[in-house]
């Protein structure tokens, strides 16, 4: 009985509870891009731009305290109950973490507090310092919460990690609305605005805490023994191993929120080198990144796909059905980012009125909504190049994409405005997204034929493929122009401009989606054996052969 309750606790953090925590991550996701749409909408577009300069810095440090160390602290403690360690070392692990983690959020929050002014300055709006500011609460608490859900999760309560992370977002989306519109009728202008809708993570962040903490406290009263003293050395040694386990996911993870920053540091400044007031740029700003919730709502999806798929690859031993698997995710999450991004480029104008209310920007909407495509491929390549060996490659590829972004903003911004930003943000990425395909296909190759390219039959990724993914693509935005002109022609004169965009987007992408699933499955984009490999067999895969057997 022994052996099977230490068991549990190696399976807490392994494949058994992946499912909730990558559920309750993805809701959690959902939620938060999706509350950045009647943002806009209240406020308008200077707020929505302040909102979209501050919030990915304070990702990003955040990423920078915590990333990594939720599973590092739920790996040591996993280890130390399988090892039969006392509960007070368990106890001093907690602590150590908690400990470390609460200094360095500290130390961020005061950084963040005292540098709000040059930072806002920096950034090209002195009002974002407020919103900085009010962040920096929110900043102190994060790091406590990532050590006590690391707690949480080696304790094997994933139900209950993941519960806390919905908890959060969702009180922090219900005092943002509450603060919004409390501001809005009180006519507050848009920095105090921004500011008190940001004291919506801080509280979200304290409600967390408080559910771990009263967990945690009670499993320490249970679990409260004698035992040998947990001293200064054996908290040093703790906190290197935790940092050693976490600080590859620090590297890999730090670099997303890190393009968001880059924009941010980027963009209002060379519109303001272009001619625009600071208002006016920071403005502009926020309709700049009005497509950024639905790719990144799209981005979620695909890198979920991949995710669910990724840990199945770890345990195969045959190269061959690794090679194909491999295949499988990428076609699959490339499948998905083009699907998207070929209907945002068409439903751009609908999709823009219906969520923001005016059409403006519509161009960059479509140039953005394009970056799915690459993107997507981005979120499948990175756990599947840590897979097959190349573990700083996913960070390396990120930066690669940051630090192009942010050479071509500053080319292109100041002389063609926000179209020049969102075309080098296509440009980055792509790039990434190529080079990224690229080490896949070399250290898939390695790995399935030991580097020998006379045995490597089937090195492309696309080659059996392409024809069925294009045909799709090209039945799919057959119809969904066709529609908008049909549905445009029949009740343009009679509904509101908001309601026919609405009208149009909402069919235009439940058709659109439907067609393009229906021409991939007639078409065998994926055959028999990759279905099964899929997981999908009995009467669902004996129908998809039916169908794709129909002429």
């Amino acid at each position: 009985m022994a052996g099977r309750h230490k068991d549990g606790h190696l399976q807490a953090i392994g494949l058994r509870g992946a499912a909730v925590l990558a559920g309750a991550a993805l809701l959690t996701k959902l939620i938060g891009v999706l509350q950045k749409i009647p943002l806009q909408n209240l406020a308008g577009d200077r707020v929505f731009g302040i909102y979209n300069a501050v919030y990915p810095l304070y990702q990003l440090l955040t990423v920078l305290a915590t990333a990594g160390l939720p599973a590092a602290i739920s790996i040591v403690i996993a280890q130390q109950l399988q090892e039969g360690a006392a509960s007070n070392q368990i106890r001093g692990t907690l602590y150590t973490a908690l400990v470390t983690l609460g200094v360095m959020g500290a130390a961020a929050a005061l950084c963040l507090w005292l540098l709000a002014d040059p930072i806002a300055y920096w950034m090209g709006d002195r009002a974002a310092a407020s919103s900085l500011r009010s962040l920096s609460a929110a900043l102190a608490v994060v790091p406590l919460v990532a050590a006590l859900r690391g707690y949480i999760q080696a304790m094997d309560r994933m139900a209950l990690s993941a519960a806390s992370q919905v908890i959060e977002q969702l009180i922090r989306v219900a005092v943002m609305v509450a603060v919004l519109f409390w501001s809005l009728s009180a006519s507050w202008e848009a920095a105090s605005l921004t500011a008190a809708v940001m004291n919506g993570s801080a509280a979200g962040a304290v409600a967390a805490l408080l559910l771990l903490a009263v967990f945690a406290r009670t499993k320490h009263t249970e679990t409260a023994e004698r035992s040998s003293i947990f001293g200064l050395r054996d908290a040093a040694l703790a906190a290197k191993k935790l940092f050693a386990v976490a600080l590859p996911a620090v590297l890999g993870a730090a670099v997303v929120p890190a393009m968001g920053v880059v924009d941010a540091f980027t963009i209002p400044r060379m519109l303001q080198a272009g001619g625009a007031a600071e208002d006016a740029a920071m403005a502009q700003f926020g309709i700049y990144s009005r497509a950024l919730p639905l790719v990144q709502l799209v981005v979620m999806i695909a890198g979920a796909a991949a995710g669910a798929l990724v840990p199945r690859l770890v345990l195969l031993a045959d190269k061959k059905t690794l090679h194909h698997s491999v295949h499988i995710i990428i076609r699959i999450s490339s499948l998905i980012g083009a699907a998207a991004a070929v209907g945002l480029l068409l439903l751009a104008k609908p999709i823009n009125i219906m969520l923001y209310a005016n059409s403006s920007g519509t161009d960059v909407f479509a140039i953005i909504g394009c970056t799915a495509f690459a993107s997507c491929i981005l979120a499948a390549v990175s756990p599947l190049l840590q897979v097959l060996g190349a573990i700083q490659a996913p960070a390396l590829l990120l930066l690669t994409a940051a630090c192009t972004k942010g050479a071509l903003n500053l080319i292109f911004t100041s002389r063609f405005g926000i179209v020049g930003a969102a075309f080098a943000g296509l440009a980055a990425l792509s790039a990434a997204a190529a080079i990224g395909l690229v080490m896949a296909c070399m250290k898939l190759n390695r790995a399935t034929y030991g580097g020998n390219k006379t045995n490597n039959k089937r090195r492309s990724f696309f080659t059996s493929s392409a024809a069925a993914a294009v045909m799709g693509l090209v039945i799919m935005g057959g119809a969904v122009t066709g529609m908008q002109w049909l549905i445009s022609s029949m009740i343009g004169s009679v509904v509101s401009a908001r309601l026919l965009a609405a009208i149009v987007s909402i069919t235009g992408v439940a058709a659109g989606g439907i067609i393009f699933l229906a021409a991939i499955l007639k078409t065998s984009f994926i055959g028999q054996a990759e279905w099964k490999l899929l997981g999908i067999s009995g009467k669902l895969l004996s129908r998809i052969k039916r169908w794709q057997s129909k002429r």
